[in-house]
């Protein structure tokens, strides 16, 4: 069984969920009783997935989660990452805190403001697809507003799109999460620190590097079948996640 490192990145100050993200960093939001990160660690519990490590890439009241999971959850082993810029630089740089990572090992990315059915989770790694992303394809919930947008053909993802203007004929909503191989992991280092070295503007999303990633490799996606998710980025995804079964 592949052995993977999961990154989780948890940086950002998470401005729409303001004011509840004022004195707390919106993955540390509790549903259920339960923070957004601890239902993500659960979830990956829950997978079957081998795990080394977790590494959390922190910034905004990144202290919080130390005193929320410290440094083993349930048998897992964290490790915290800091983006010491999360305050002007967005999850491209956060993500490249985790280089070293990328470099040498298959890894599960992921963005930590999502919540979702657990059985997810575990889809993604049972998949047979060494790199993978989950798609949700329910067309009718796509609002065109700031979205991750999946494009592809068969069962192949051929790139993401964030912002409007968005292209015809997608596949669905993308779930945020990768399933990679340790070669996929490397190239995606590679690419995330030479679009890092770009001339542009300070705050970068991780879409531009995958998309590079989904050129020089196969990304496949997994359908959702129906199961619900949401992510996390205003009051109304919050209020929506509370009232999941």
């Amino acid at each position: 069984m592949t052995s993977y490192r999961v990154i989780v990145l948890c940086a950002g100050v998470g401005e729409r969920l303001r004011p509840l993200t004022y004195e707390t960093n919106k993955s540390l939001l509790e549903i259920k009783s339960k923070s957004l990160i601890e239902h993500w660690l659960d979830a990956l519990i829950y997978s079957g997935a081998e795990v080394d490590m977790v590494h959390i890439v922190i910034g905004h009241y990144g202290y919080k989660f130390r005193d929320k999971v410290g440094s083993k959850y349930k048998n897992l082993k964290i490790q915290f990452l800091e983006n010491p810029l999360y305050k002007i630089t967005g999850a491209a740089q956060s993500l490249y805190t985790a280089f070293h990572v990328l470099k040498n090992n298959p890894c599960i990315i992921l963005e930590g403001d999502h919540y979702m059915d657990a059985e997810l989770m575990k889809m993604l790694m049972e998949s047979e697809f060494e790199n993978c992303i989950l798609v949700d394809q329910d067309l009718s919930r796509l609002k065109f507003d700031e979205e991750v947008i999946a494009y592809g053909y068969g069962e192949t993802l051929d790139s993401l799109k964030w912002l409007p203007p968005y292209p015809p004929h997608p596949i669905g909503e993308a779930l945020t999460i990768f399933k990679l191989s340790k070669e996929a992991s490397n190239a995606l280092a590679i690419l995330l620190e030479g679009y890092l070295l770009e001339d542009g503007p300070a705050k970068r999303e991780i879409i531009e590097p995958f998309n590079r990633l989904a050129r020089s490799c196969d990304i496949h996606f997994i359908g959702t079948q129906e199961r619900k998710w949401v992510e996390v980025d205003f009051m109304e995804d919050l209020e929506q996640a509370r009232r999941m079964m």
